[in-house]
């Protein structure tokens, strides 16, 4: 008696299911360069996403020396530097004075060393954004937009906070329109545009001097 006879029910399985061993092949598929990179570029979009949305969330980076409680902007000539027992040392713009001499003002002094556009359009739109109930007046001290960057500071948290994407913009108008050499215009708008970077995706903040 045939073993197909005795189990025909098996028997059928096994013809039906083919050879024991399946003649699969060996080769595997070697994962392609642009899947490798599109999966390299979602996981950095994904990161920026992440670093973005922290700074978002984060409150605003203090910056050392400034006042915010002010209503004039400008750079030197026009703070009003005090010492410690509040008597003004330099200015161009004394606040006191200046609420005696137009009368039923209350005046602060935005001022700050070395601050020109567009540092202090940033942060005269952040002195409005908060929306003071009593402000009526902003004197600011117009000046050209200043472009330059030090070495010795180019990575600090002052030249750090105020480059968003609206006034990096400015920056980048200003210099793309400036007489400068076309060399030293890359450099500017590659130092500018680093500044954004990290300051956008939160990539840094800048080092506090």
């Amino acid at each position: 008696m045939s073993f197909q006879r005795s189990f025909p029910i098996i028997a059928r399985v096994i013809q039906t299911a083919g050879p024991p061993m399946a003649d699969f092949s060996s080769t595997t598929a070697r994962p392609s360069i642009s899947r490798a990179l599109l999966h390299c570029l979602v996981f950095l979009v994904a990161c920026a996403a992440g670093c973005a949305l922290v700074g978002k969330l984060a409150p605003f980076p203090e910056v050392p020396g400034f006042i915010r409680s002010t209503a004039i902007s400008g750079s030197t000539g026009i703070r009003s530097t005090c010492s410690s027992s509040v008597e003004p040392l330099l200015s161009s713009v004394i606040p006191a004075q200046f609420d005696a001499t137009v009368g039923q003002v209350r005046s602060f002094n935005f001022g700050y060393d070395g601050m020109w556009p567009p540092e202090s359009y940033f942060l005269l739109r952040q002195l409005l954004a908060l929306r003071p109930a009593h402000l009526r007046w902003v004197v600011i001290d117009l000046m050209d937009i200043n472009t330059q960057l030090d070495d010795r500071n180019n990575s600090t948290l002052r030249m750090a906070y105020w480059h968003d994407l609206r006034h990096t913009a400015l920056a980048f108008r200003e210099i793309v329109s400036s007489r400068f050499h076309w060399d030293q215009k890359l450099n500017l708008l590659w130092q500018h545009g680093r500044l954004c970077v990290g300051r956008v995706l939160n990539l840094g903040r800048g080092r506090i001097s």
